[in-house]
């Protein structure tokens, strides 16, 4: 990777941001030397309750140097026309990938497996099977996806459309660190039929990560290939230079992640979100959000933000697919044990020193039962916030029109304690 001309880099994202800022109603003011609504972006903000969800994200920055988490935002609810029965999730994530659930599990050792994988692509989703086995058994877990029955669900008189590939097999998603001889898992993967190649690391805007995307794009230019973790328009922007398809974004907001408490890194989920997906957009290159969601609920305020999809992990893991679930089911406390991929028991099994610090931990959830009821439930939370979001006026909601039209504005801490019921 040659050397980045930061000063220049600036000033390209800049500009794409500042454009953003004109198509969310806002214009420059000399006097006051920073960006503000126009009068009319103002009157409607105050006569439907609230601000458009980039309006929120850029009047954070500008008036309060402050960016905003899944608990500092709140949707106002609007004029409904739709059934939440008839509000559409699908999205067409890359190139003539369609996902009629735009859903991703997580690849941890503690989530995903052939298994669950099957069960996601029966649901409309992708899962992206992990990197810590060897190479032949991830191959085999392509395989086994690939070859499975492909069939719908239906659940409680609800049929559900399958993902699948143009010759109607199951969609499934491999991944791959970047260290090593990363390139023989890649090619291995690629060669097993993967449809997605997904290059994961924690510090995704890093040389390392750079380099790897262009060796895979050199190597594979048509393969799709999701990539990250990274969290700034920046990173995005190098990200979408370089031809990644599918940007893979957040730091450390996971269940089971600890980046922030053990770096002290990371952008809060709305506004990082927000930045990556207005630089992607200028692209075409879809962003799915990576961790932090823990409920449909969150998963809505991701897609308002404009993300193309969501990555869940940790609540996957407390479902009954999910990979090694017998092992870590205790059945009389009703509980199951997940661990996130930079937790100190992965390194073990990744033969890590000792002294390589941790940036996740083993958690506890609630067994949250049979997978694929779990997931109809997330989706039709998902369609529940379409349709309270009330963006259309012709009886379709779908998420491209939530991310452009829904309202939302701030909320206290004691605000969100509201909406939670934490008692």
């Amino acid at each position: 990777m040659e050397n980045i001309n930061h000063k220049a880099l600036d000033k390209t994202v800049f500009d794409i941001l500042s454009k953003d800022f004109e198509r969310q109603g806002f214009v420059w003011s000399i006097d006051g030397n920073r960006w503000i609504l126009t009068p009319e972006a103002q009157m409607q903000a105050r006569a439907r309750g609230g601000y458009t969800m980039g309006q929120l994200v850029h009047r954070a920055r500008e008036y309060m140097h402050m960016t905003l988490a899944p608990d500092d935002v709140t949707g106002v609810p609007f004029t409904g026309s739709a059934s939440r029965r008839d509000c559409d999730v699908g999205v067409v994530i890359a190139k003539n990938i369609k996902l009629p659930t735009p859903i991703f599990s997580a690849n941890m050792e503690s989530v995903t497996n052939a298994n669950f994988a099957t069960t996601l692509a029966k649901m409309g989703g992708v899962g992206v099977l992990h990197q810590f086995q060897d190479i032949a058994s991830q191959v085999a877990e392509i395989n086994s996806v690939k070859n499975a029955l492909v069939k719908k669900i239906v659940i409680d008189g609800r049929t559900y459309e399958p993902a699948v590939d143009g010759a109607g097999r199951f969609l499934v998603a491999a991944a791959s660190g970047v260290k090593n001889n990363y390139m023989e898992r890649v090619d291995a993967v690629v060669g097993a039929g993967a449809d997605i190649l997904v290059l994961d690391i924690a510090h995704g805007d890093s040389r390392q990560m750079h380099d790897a995307i262009s060796r895979v794009r050199d190597k594979y230019p048509d393969i799709v290939l999701m990539a990250g973790n990274i969290i700034t328009p920046k990173a995005a922007y190098l990200y979408c230079k370089n031809g990644v398809n599918i940007i893979k974004a957040n730091v450390g907001p996971g269940f089971a992640c600890t980046t922030r408490k053990e770096t002290g890194f990371g952008v809060p989920s709305i506004s990082g979100l927000y930045d990556v997906v207005t630089v992607a957009r200028e692209f075409g290159v879809s962003v799915v959000g990576d961790g932090g969601v823990n409920d449909s609920g969150d998963a809505v305020k991701y897609f308002a933000a404009g993300v193309n999809g969501v990555m869940i992990g940790s609540m996957f893991g407390a479902t009954s697919d999910s990979a090694l679930f017998e092992s870590r089911y205790n059945k009389n406390a009703g509980k199951v044990k997940v661990w996130g991929s930079a937790s100190s028991r992965a390194k073990e099994s990744q033969g890590r020193p000792r002294w390589d610090a941790a940036e996740g931990v083993v958690r506890e959830l609630d067994y949250l039962g049979e997978t694929s009821v779990f997931i109809a439930r997330i989706i039709t939370g998902i369609q529940s916030g379409l349709s309270y979001a009330g963006t259309s006026d012709d009886g379709k909601n779908n998420l491209e029109r939530l991310a452009r039209y829904s309202r939302w504005t701030l909320q206290t801490v004691a605000g969100a304690f509201e909406g939670k019921k934490g008692l």
